[in-house]
């Protein structure tokens, strides 16, 4: 006879004395051991879940190519294991002694976005320059600071989660919530289990991106190449059949080229093209498009720039490098000069080919002009 059929038993009998107590033992007894299993069970059920949830984020993360996307994957998934009402991701600057954050989304990601941290900041109290573990930290001084009155932030947690692959620092993973002190020892001991195969991720996907732009990009001057022009304009072009706007595409040549190699040297030649890449860039808009489309050529590509307003920025760019001053030698300068050729969509063309081929026609008569123009000085 079982224990709990004993105490039943006795307890039916209305038994008194050792018996009763001898049952109510054995029914505690057994209540514990039931409240024990119904732990274990509840312990089991939530390593599951939290199993299911890390291999979900697993396969976001392994499908993923570019930041952006694994952060877009990432964010959604992440709030099975953490509560958020926030996710992001900050990233190395440009002068290596500053995070950036290069992703946001949730509440006040406009506010996140805008967040840069110095290196004291993230390197503060670790030790041996190893990386921490996982830490809360309020958010509401660093938002704060870069808010104006009517965006106080409701985030009131947040934990940071450094990311490191092969004894590298990578970035940070961050998660930020409404509520205060949110996050948990599991939190943390979650959020590193994703980190640990985030950081890898965003690693490669770093690389990955670097090497597309790197097959964009003309190593001669930094500049976008022709490859880079006809996607993004092809794109752009065909953006503006569906909300019609203004494409203005120049096409620029540098004039006497050849006669600046010849008597100078190559080098010389290179540091020109140098030299004119970076004057055009000086007086485009950031979201413009400045390439080294071939040889001595370039092309610049305005957005919502009809004909009239791209006449005068035609003069401005040949102003800009006309002024930009070029030391052919120490203590020896040469005045750089450029054609230039223009063509707006829709008016000269709908294609990237067929602006092209109305600038490229206009430059050489720009160049024919100012050969006439020069002669006539002499």
């Amino acid at each position: 006879m079982t224990p709990l059929l004993l105490a039943v038993l006795l307890l039916t009998l209305g038994l008194s004395g050792g018996a009763a107590a001898l049952a109510h033992r054995a029914y505690r007894h057994l209540r514990a051991r039931a409240d024990d299993q119904d732990r274990r069970i509840a312990d089991l059920n939530q390593q599951l879940q939290e199993r299911d949830a890390l291999y979900e984020v697993s396969q976001a993360l392994g499908c993923s190519l570019g930041v952006s996307d694994m952060m877009t994957r990432l964010s959604t998934r992440l709030g099975a294991l953490v509560p958020l009402s926030s996710c992001a991701l900050f990233l190395n600057d440009d002068d290596r002694a500053r995070m950036r954050c290069q992703f946001a989304s949730g509440v006040d990601a406009d506010l996140i976005l805008r967040l840069t941290m110095s290196e004291g900041q993230w390197t503060v109290g670790w030790p041996d320059g190893t990386a921490p573990p996982p830490h809360q930290v309020h958010p509401g001084a660093s938002l704060g600071a870069i808010s104006s009155g009517d965006e106080r932030t409701v985030l009131a947690s947040a934990m940071m989660c450094p990311l490191v692959f092969t004894n590298r620092f990578v970035g940070i993973l961050a998660v930020y919530h409404t509520g205060r002190d949110a996050y948990t020892d599991d939190h943390r001991r979650l959020l590193l289990q994703v980190a640990d195969q985030a950081a890898a991720v965003v690693h490669h996907a770093l690389v990955f991106e670097r090497t597309q732009e790197d097959a964009l990009r003309d190593p001669l001057t930094g500049l976008f190449n022709a490859r880079y022009a006809m996607l993004h304009v092809s794109r752009e072009l065909a953006r503006a059949r569906r909300a019609p706007a203004p494409i203005a595409l120049f096409l620029l040549d540098l004039d006497g080229f050849k006669d600046i190699n010849d008597r100078w040297g190559h080098h010389v030649g290179d540091r020109a093209l140098r030299a004119v890449g970076t004057a055009l860039q000086k007086v485009i808009r950031r979201y413009d498009v400045c390439v080294r489309y071939a040889g001595d050529e370039f092309v610049v590509v305005l957005f919502g720039c009809d004909t009239q307003e791209a006449e005068r920025k035609r003069v401005e760019l040949q102003r800009a490098v006309d002024e930009a001053p070029f030391e052919t030698a120490p203590g020896g300068t040469v005045r750089l000069a450029i054609s230039a050729g223009l063509a707006v969509h829709p008016t000269d063309g709908g294609t990237f080919d067929e602006l092209l081929a109305a600038a490229d026609s206009r430059m050489y008569k720009d160049k024919g002009i100012r050969k006439l123009e020069v002669r006539s000085t002499k």
